[in-house]
């Protein structure tokens, strides 16, 4: 799955009990050395020395009726950076919100929708920007604030399809809405004929 914090390493544990037709779970990981720490690209006297993260969460899935499955999830992350130059980058924690569901068309097609929000209040990031200096040397910096919620906020709504043509051959077609902070979106389509011998 994508994210705005790139690639990591990670460790995690589920565990889950089902009761009927209702499944019940919780998670557990670990994360460190983030590809972008606070969500976007930084380096050199921006740079963030070290990443890491610690996220717990709990899901309900509930079947309805033979064809249909619902799902829900919610997740905490809480991060820590270290940033000691011209960024300042507090701690934060990403909350995550999922919401889905996948239903049976006839004997061989599937149909499945996502909807997930990630967001964050906490404390933003501050960029200390050198500005002017003076004869003594010293420099006068203006600082911006990049509020967590622009930076590593996302909602994304998935929908997709997967039609079994033959025994050997499946199509499989997808659409993606993003919007992430800053009011940047994306849209996304694909679909791909799957052959297997």
């Amino acid at each position: 799955e994508s994210s705005s914090l790139g690639s990591r390493s990670a460790l995690g544990v589920i565990a889950q009990h089902r009761a009927g037709g209702t499944t019940y779970g919780v998670s557990l990981a670990i994360a460190d050395d983030f590809e972008r720490p606070i969500g976007i690209a930084a380096g050199g006297a921006f740079g963030v020395g070290e990443s890491a993260a610690v996220s717990s969460g709990t899901f309900v899935q509930q079947s309805v009726g033979a064809k249909t499955v619902l799902n829900a999830s919610l997740e905490v992350a809480r991060h820590r950076t270290e940033a000691n130059a011209a960024l300042t980058t507090p701690g934060y924690a990403v909350r995550s919100a999922t919401f889905g569901a996948r239903t049976v068309l006839g004997a061989k097609t599937m149909l499945s929708a996502n909807l997930k929000r990630e967001w964050s209040g906490s404390e933003a990031v501050r960029l200390h920007v050198p500005l002017t200096i003076n004869e003594n040397g010293d420099i006068g910096r203006v600082t911006y604030a990049l509020p967590y919620d622009d930076l590593v906020g996302r909602t994304s709504l998935t929908l997709r399809l997967d039609h079994e043509l033959t025994k050997q051959a499946a199509l499989r077609a997808g659409l993606t809405r993003e919007r992430y902070g800053f009011g940047a979106s994306v849209t996304g389509i694909a679909a791909i004929l799957e052959i297997m011998n």
